[in-house]
């Protein structure tokens, strides 16, 4: 048979402030530290009734888990570029990306801001 350990208030106090600044629960700390939760919780009402400072409870603000989000990142299927032989240059794929389910063709009549938006764009989705 196990023999109690009789502690005095000082004691007591010690062990309350420092289950209570843990961030754990009382329970689990109690738990943790081979202290009985009832006998924790009389020595902290019998304190209570002696006028003494009892800390109260406060846990530890965890950061909430952040979702995870999978991001599928496409692979250019092709890149072509058009052949400047064409009759009309002007209007002739100048240059075709084919990704997935997605097609577009740029011409030579584009300018060269639009064409940098538009990769640009494509480079952010895919």
């Amino acid at each position: 048979m196990q023999k109690r350990k009789i502690r005095n208030d000082d004691e007591w106090l010690g062990i309350i402030t420092k289950c209570r600044t843990s961030g754990m629960s009382d329970k689990s700390w109690c738990t943790s530290n081979g202290i009985v939760p009832s006998t924790f919780y009389y020595a902290v009402k019998r304190l209570q009734k002696k006028a003494c400072t009892i800390p109260e409870h406060t846990p530890i603000q965890m950061q909430p888990a952040q979702e995870v989000v999978p991001i599928d990142f496409c692979q250019l299927d092709t890149l072509s570029v058009g052949n400047k032989a064409d009759d009309d240059c002007s209007t002739a794929t100048a240059i075709r990306i084919n990704c997935r389910s997605l097609s577009l063709e740029i011409t030579n009549l584009a300018s060269r801001s639009v064409i940098h938006e538009t990769i640009s764009s494509l480079l952010s989705l895919c």
